[in-house]
């Protein structure tokens, strides 16, 4: 291909909308004008990253999007190559070596899947850098050392999920900051500190995942006073008589409940 300099940057830009960081590799090699195009564009891409974090970001400086999920070689000190991200998949990593530390470098964030990261080193200090997220999957933190203060730093989050966050610090408390949530799903925290007192928070939500929140304090009283107009609720195994009763009358409102009610059948 010619690398002439006539049109190159700006045809280059056009390509590289339709690449991800792993297929621009080559890409930097092809011609001095592909390499500049490369270097400025904001790379949205879902691809793992293999390798180096730093040589990976040297090659992707404006990179904004990126995926180190599974990566269990990552340590904290990894995570200052990714200041300026505004999207990142770290799910399954695991490791003792990523603490609350790491997400120092992960400030101004604006959509986290750290789902799985269960390692005792991720606490309430993590999420003091996470303010001003919109979108956090946490599904199956379930540390003790994650707590109700954690929530505090999600204040205007539209979507969340912590579903098998059961640990007992994990109160009605938490759902204080979560008023106007746009997207909750809880599947699974059946804890006795969540009841009907954390649906007064949720009002105006448009989709719960509550499948298997069948503690007592959950007596369906919360969900009719809080949850009418919810288009979307998910409620398998809440077996207590209240829960299903709501359910039935919200599905008589025009709300998806799932399971479908008997009244539906």
């Amino acid at each position: 291909m010619s690398c002439s300099s006539h049109g190159a940057h700006s045809q280059g830009s056009g390509i590289l909308g339709f690449l991800s960081t792993t297929d621009a590799a080559p890409l930097r090699a092809a011609c001095k004008e592909l390499r500049d195009g490369v270097a400025v564009f904001p790379w949205n891409s879902i691809n793992r990253v293999p390798g180096s974090l730093r040589l990976w970001r040297a090659s992707f400086p404006r990179a904004i999007a990126t995926n180190v999920a599974e990566r269990r070689d990552l340590v904290d000190t990894d995570f200052l190559h990714l200041c300026g991200i505004r999207t990142l998949n770290m799910s399954d990593c695991t490791q003792a070596g990523i603490t609350d530390a790491a997400f120092a470098h992960l400030h101004g964030i604006h959509a986290l899947d750290m789902s799985s990261c269960t390692q005792a080193g991720i606490t309430d200090a993590a999420f003091t850098h996470l303010s001003g997220i919109h979108e956090l999957r946490m599904s199956y933190c379930d540390q003790p050392g994650i707590t109700d203060a954690a929530f505090a730093h999600l204040s205007g989050i539209h979507t969340l999920d912590m579903a098998g966050c059961r640990q007992a610090g994990i109160t009605d408390a938490a759902f204080t900051h979560m008023s106007g949530i746009h997207e909750l799903r809880m599947s699974y925290c059946d804890q006795p500190g969540i009841t009907d007192a954390a649906f007064a928070h949720l009002s105006g939500i448009h989709t719960l995942d509550m499948a298997g929140c069948n503690q007592e304090g959950i007596t369906g009283v919360g969900l009719i006073a809080h949850l009418r107009g919810i288009l979307i609720l998910f409620m398998y195994g809440c077996a207590q008589p209240g829960v299903i009763a709501a359910g039935q009358a919200l599905y008589e409102t025009g709300s998806v409940v799932l399971p479908l009610p008997a009244t539906a059948l």
